[in-house]
């Protein structure tokens, strides 16, 4: 069994100039050691991995990045599709990817929507993220089998494990390609950053960074192992999230939760000259890892003011959570929920073009002398 802990550094091939390249992240699935290991894109330094969330095939698997959340599936397995955190591994979400013909071995991700492919049908579905509901589906009429891969509107898979198309997200019509990989290798896992392209290999394992509108290798390198799944974000690693101004239960400057009373509670993401709100993925977006029920875009906020006139001509993204899930989830952090205590709440998210946000502000319990969570009478709505 290969040790990660051992490898430092990837062998890079530079075929083309570095400064022409945008750093990034690169997600390889290591089935020898059933883990995804995190690299850079440019320089090749591995930066950590984290256990696959189910059994990983060795090839393809289905992978694909959305900020900091990963999705994964092996068809061989349950065929259920995993959202795990990119940084710690722990699972978010899991669903069952819709079928057609045997199991699914392709994702991408792509403003909200999941597309999810079936190699034996042919047929490439686009996934409500926020429901886990079909959009819509197509067929390629090219044996789409293996690698998916989408970004800024364009949509990449693998045909008949050999070659590499640009299809319409809608239609499934050819856009662009086919074109191969050198030597005529199977490709297992394919990604795409909004810039380049990253294809792995199966008989010589590699992976190929190419020009998504020709095919042409830029450059190339080996990670050690034959990488059964790919996904990319043009984030590089390790960067801060921008920050958002947030106003916890909007209008109410003491930001106080009545924890036996307070059924629903929302939070704002203050718009501004500077943030285009309607950027956010809303799916994304967690409030101490909790996700909201629904959202509107409204003026419901301005920098600096909790109460009166709070409306300055800028829309805001609404965010309303269920307070029980909320008040739970920071209970099991050990948060301190004495009547009169003060905590701070941390929100999060990513934008539609691969970055992220994050923001805070503080909260301050009411009505709960035992210190231990939400009431017991708290309802949900």
């Amino acid at each position: 069994m290969r040790i990660l802990a051992t490898i430092s550094i990837l062998s890079v091939a530079v075929l083309g100039a570095y400064d022409s390249v945008v750093a990034g992240t690169v997600f390889a699935v290591d089935a020898g050691t059933q883990t995804i290991v995190r690299f850079d894109s440019v320089t090749g330094e591995v930066l950590g991995a984290v256990p696959t969330p189910a059994l990983a095939s060795g090839g393809p698997d289905g992978l694909t990045a959305s900020g900091t959340s990963l999705f994964f599936v092996n068809a061989i397995g349950s065929n259920l599709v995993y959202e795990v955190d990119s940084e710690s591994g722990a699972n978010v979400d899991a669903f069952p990817a819709p079928l057609m013909g045997g199991g699914t071995d392709g994702l991408a991700y792509m403003d909200g929507f999941l597309f999810t492919l079936d190699g034996v049908a042919d047929r490439i579905f686009k996934v409500d993220h926020a429901t886990d509901q079909v959009v819509s589906s197509c067929t390629t009429g090219m044996h789409a089998i293996g690698g998916l891969a989408g970004e800024n509107g364009r949509l990449f898979a693998v045909l008949g494990l050999t070659h590499i198309a640009e299809v319409d997200p809608d239609t499934c019509a050819l856009l662009g390609g086919p074109f191969g990989v050198p030597g005529g290798d199977f490709v297992l896992g394919l990604a795409f950053d909004g810039t380049s392209l990253y294809a792995s290999t199966f008989m010589s394992p590699r992976v190929y960074v190419m020009d998504p509108d020709g095919g042409a290798v830029l450059r190339s390198f080996a990670p050690g192992f034959v990488a059964s799944g790919l996904a990319a974000s043009s984030e590089a690693a390790g960067s801060t999230p921008v920050t958002v101004g947030v106003d916890f239960m909007p209008n109410n400057c003491g930001n106080g939760l009545n924890v036996r009373a307070n059924p629903v509670v929302a939070a704002v993401v203050v718009g501004s000259d500077d943030l285009d709100v309607g950027a956010i993925d809303v799916s994304s977006v967690r409030l101490e890892g909790v996700a909201p029920i629904r959202s509107v875009y409204r003026d419901r906020a301005a920098p600096g003011v909790c109460s009166g006139d709070v409306h300055d001509g800028t829309l805001d993204l609404v965010l309303v959570f269920n307070a029980v899930e909320l008040l739970s989830a920071m209970a099991a952090q050990g948060v301190p929920m004495q009547d009169g205590q003060s905590a701070t709440v941390h929100l999060q998210g990513d934008m539609h073009d691969g970055s992220s946000f994050a923001g805070e502000d503080r909260v301050t319990f009411k009505n709960n002398p035992a210190g231990n969570g939400p009431g017991t009478n708290l309802r949900a709505r």
